[in-house]
């Protein structure tokens, strides 16, 4: 969910989502006050090839393109490659976009994507290596033509595909990126201080971005960033503490705007000491089966399978994370003492 501070028609309110993208028309000329947009967390990483984080992907979204993307409502669309084609199961054609250009001035190319997922997927420190699974050439037919080659049918190619930044094929070889330099429609202003980035637009293939100027502002602690935000020091907050949410309901300057997300929800089970079996050994064939089966069938993981119950010493809670940040919601069967929580990976591309 994303807070929106309502303060003139010249910022949309699907904003804070389209920052990544190309910015929508207001109607009116660029917009040259500088938007703020606070992030509980900081960014891991300038390289975008090292890190597979949250904060991380949607700092360094604004710099750089993929061949593809999702757009604010998740849906594939073309980025940098304008159209592609299945030649058979194991290979795709992809049709590149003419006259783009990284910030720095070098003309894109399809040498600059082979270099790209050479990277990704031999860099030690690479942190994107397994969207690439399965992916084993990549080749420029021309300056404008690439071949994608698979070890066999892959139905995901083009959504992991979204999850390959592109950088020039001369940064390729840089041990570390400490430097952005994308197609994406913003560059980096300055990053001296350590909780903050200043960004501007640029004139790149989507043309210049309606608003000119972007700071990001990130902290660990995020009631006091929506503080911050209630007292006017930040225009967009990325997500609201979840406890503060009903804060909002009454104010007229702010708006919870539900976002979509990608999600992989995952439950682990404790092995601590004390539960029923003995050390090292997970009761997993009751309660967690049962709580599993029931969520399901009630809807998934995408619906809320029942109110928020207190947590008691001999149960079981089964956690779900719904399609939108809202709040989140658990049944508590009364079984055996087991613990279950989500571990939530977050591949987006938006703020």
């Amino acid at each position: 969910m994303r807070l929106l501070r309502n303060r003139s028609t010249t910022v949309p309110v699907l904003l804070a989502v389209a920052l990544s993208l190309p910015l929508a028309s207001c109607g009116r000329g660029a917009d040259q006050r500088q938007l703020v947009v606070g992030f509980e967390g900081h960014p891991l990483s300038l390289d975008p090839h090292h890190k597979n984080e949250a904060v991380t992907w949607s700092v360094l979204s604004n710099f750089y393109d993929g061949l593809v993307r999702f757009s604010a409502e998740l849906k594939l669309e073309p980025a940098l490659a304008e159209s592609w084609e299945q030649l058979d199961a194991t290979h795709w054609k992809f049709h590149l976009r003419k006259n783009v250009r990284f910030r720095r001035g070098e003309p894109f190319s399809a040498a600059d994507v082979v270099a790209s997922f050479e990277r990704a997927r031999s860099d030690p420190q690479s942190g994107i290596r397994h969207h690439l699974l399965g992916v084993t050439r990549m080749t420029a037919v021309d300056a404008l033509t690439l071949v994608v080659e698979t070890d066999g049918p892959s139905p995901t190619l083009l959504n992991r595909l979204v999850f390959l930044p592109v950088v020039a094929a001369s940064d390729a070889k840089l041990r570390e990126i400490t430097e952005p330099n994308g197609t994406g429609p913003y560059r980096l202003v300055r990053h001296d201080d350590p909780d903050s980035l200043l960004l501007e637009g640029w004139a790149g293939w989507r043309g210049m971005p309606e608003i000119r100027r972007v700071k990001f502002v990130f902290a660990t602690d995020g009631h006091a960033l929506f503080q911050r935000f209630l007292a006017g020091e930040i225009d967009v907050l990325r997500q609201v503490p979840e406890d503060r949410l009903g804060d909002l309901r009454d104010s007229t300057h702010v708006r919870a705007e539900p976002q979509p997300r990608l999600a992989i929800n995952m439950i682990a089970v404790s092995a601590a000491g004390g539960q029923t079996g003995g050390p090292g050994r997970c009761p997993t064939s009751g309660c967690v089966a049962r709580s599993c089966s029931r969520a399901t069938v009630r809807g998934g993981w995408a619906r809320s399978i029942g109110e928020t119950q207190s947590s008691r010493r001999s149960t079981c809670t089964l956690w779900s994370s719904a399609t939108t940040r809202g709040p989140r919601h658990s049944r508590t069967i009364p079984r055996r003492r087991v613990s279950c929580w989500p571990r939530l990976v977050f591949p987006t591309v938006s703020i």
